[in-house]
């Protein structure tokens, strides 16, 4: 699975896994709200919730967050 170049591609493999943005939110744990300004660029994607969220999808991490992305957060 390529690694992604923008938001937009993690809210299309959401997506293509099923789920809707309230059942991922609700699985890691942070509201609605947040997840979206996550997935729209707002806020930032922590390595915590970056693990949630391939934990909740099946996303592998290294999709969701490549190495060296230089993202904040434990």
């Amino acid at each position: 699975m390529p690694t992604l170049t923008r938001r937009n591609d993690l809210q299309a493999l959401i997506k293509a896994k099923g789920l809707s943005q309230s059942q991922v939110a609700e699985r890691c744990a942070v509201t609605d709200h947040h997840l979206s300004d996550v997935l729209c660029g707002r806020a930032a994607l922590t390595r915590r919730l970056a693990r949630l969220l391939s934990f909740a999808t099946g996303i592998p991490l290294a999709v969701i967050l490549p190495p060296g992305d230089g993202e904040k957060g434990a």
